[in-house]
């Protein structure tokens, strides 16, 4: 693949932590065999764009691109690999409560909303991105780049004999708040040691010869390189909650565990770049939430054309964590149990049951409610395509409306077999407390989900213009 990076700066001009994080980045594609070059913001032209609609555009620091440079990209593949908060005019959350800006803050939403994925560097970074600009596009990274020379210098440094002193990072950046980890040191009568060089492998020898490190920034870190840094380096770290990389769950680690982890975060972020080009869509990231479990019911008998791209489908869902996706294998003749066995070893909420014999897609159904867990359920065709947030439009429907125990969608008809389906935006129907749905609802308004408030349900067969069904509750009163 051919890629051009555009950045404000690259690391042979400024040695930050965004730009030694792109450097790795380009290097590594290079390695797979990819064409990489570079573009300075301020240098990039519309015609420049327009005249590489082959490639494949990161954008890092984009405080420099012009106007008419971003609406030119935004007719190409590109992603943005975020390394702070360009959304925000002064892209620092921490002036607002609980980092949410006012819409009068937010700008370049419509860039980011259009690129094919938007790279964070942890979940915080995430949520804190999400909760201002609502996009369905994020992806977390859980990590940064480090070049394997920087790996291996690490894992010398982190045998090195320690202090019982502090390391403070000496940065003229004010944000980085040095004054506020000197007082903390002085605070708690601690001895400390002002760190800082040009050469960055000097640094991190500085960073490794004392126990503890303290960094209370005062905007939200995405990651924190030096933080991690300091972990690898089997420093402790004294911090505050505006660290990204401490909602990692890989941040308990230290030593030569992380550096070994972030070796193998570093091909997984490589993959996902070039992962998100080829194919147009990646796992992307879905803050933390207390939502009902949704239970996915599937009927199987000779799927073998559909399976594949069901499976991706359906694991591509924004909340597929919460939910349990349950296939019945009507005892099918054909090979789908290898691609399904596949799945479950990646995803351990799919659960996979063959029959012995073919009761029918109803029979499979009420097999399959037998087996579910969930408060909410949905049934799912093998050649259905979903919106990547329908379901979690459905259970948010429910959510907050507790008067409310089903809703539908509209369903579109295409013959275009495996088609990926992209919509921003999904709208529910309400049916309100529902003892049977009759065949009023014809196949057009067939993608359900429903509370699950029953001992007992059963799918039946009814005819409405095309072939559709009904739920028939058999009994009205809450599963226990």
């Amino acid at each position: 693949m051919k890629f051009i990076f555009v950045a404000d700066f690259f690391a042979n001009e400024v040695l930050g932590g965004g730009e030694i994080n792109n450097d790795v980045l380009a290097d590594c594609l290079r390695q797979r065999g990819h064409s990489v070059s570079e573009k300075k913001c301020a240098h990039l032209t519309v015609e420049e764009v327009f005249g590489n609609l082959d490639a494949c555009f990161v954008v890092g620091n984009f405080i420099h691109l012009s106007e008419s440079a971003i609406n030119a990209l935004k007719s190409t593949r590109y992603i943005i690999y975020e390394h702070d908060h360009k959304y925000l005019r002064h892209r620092n959350p921490a002036m607002f409560s609980d980092y949410k800006a006012p819409k009068t803050e937010l700008i370049n939403r419509d860039f980011y909303a259009d690129a094919l994925g938007v790279f964070c560097q942890s979940g915080f970074h995430c949520e804190i991105l999400q909760k201002n600009i609502a996009i369905d596009n994020v992806k977390n990274l859980g990590g940064n780049l480090w070049s394997e020379r920087s790996l291996e210098v690490m894992q010398r440094l982190v045998q090195n004999e320690k202090q019982d002193r502090f390391s403070v990072m000496n940065s003229n950046i004010g944000h980085k708040n040095t004054a506020g980890s000197v007082r903390y040191c002085e605070a708690i009568n601690e001895p400390y040691e002002l760190i800082s060089s040009n050469n960055y492998h000097d640094f991190l020898s500085q960073l490794s010869r004392n126990k503890w490190f303290v960094f209370l920034p005062q905007t939200p870190e995405t990651l924190s390189r030096v933080v991690v840094e300091a972990r690898m380096l089997g420093v402790e770290v004294h911090t505050n909650s505006r660290v990204g990389a401490a909602s990692e769950p890989w941040f308990l680690l230290k030593g030569f565990e992380l550096i070994r982890k972030m070796r193998q975060r570093r091909a997984e972020i490589i993959c996902a770049v070039e992962d998100v080009f080829k194919t147009g869509r990646c796992f992307y990231f879905t803050p933390p939430n207390n939502s009902p479990k949704i239970s996915i019911l599937t009927s199987l008998y000779k799927g073998d054309d559909h399976i594949e791209g069901f499976l991706a489908n359906m694991t591509s869902q924004s909340i597929f964590r919460d939910c349990e996706l349950i296939i019945v294998d009507a005892n099918s003749p054909g090979n789908e149990k290898e691609a399904i066995e596949e799945y479950c070893e990646r995803y351990p909420n799919i659960i996979y049951r063959r029959l012995d014999h073919d009761p029918g897609i109803y029979g499979c159904w009420n097999e399959a409610l037998e087996i579910a867990s969930g408060e909410f359920i949905t049934n799912a065709n093998l050649d259905d395509c979903r919106s990547r947030q329908q379901l979690e439009v459905f259970a948010n429907e429910l959510i907050n409306n507790p008067e409310i125990d089903l809703v539908y969608s509209q369903c579109f008809i295409t013959s275009i077999h495996h088609i990926i389906w992209y919509i921003k935006v999904s709208k529910c129907v309400h049916c309100c407390n529902p003892l049977v749905l009759s065949s009023s609802l014809s196949s057009m308004f067939y993608t359900v989900v429903i509370r699950f408030k029953i001992i007992r349900c059963e799918f039946v067969y009814t005819m409405y213009f095309y072939s559709c069904y009904c739920y028939h509750i058999v009994e009205s009163s809450y599963k226990t």
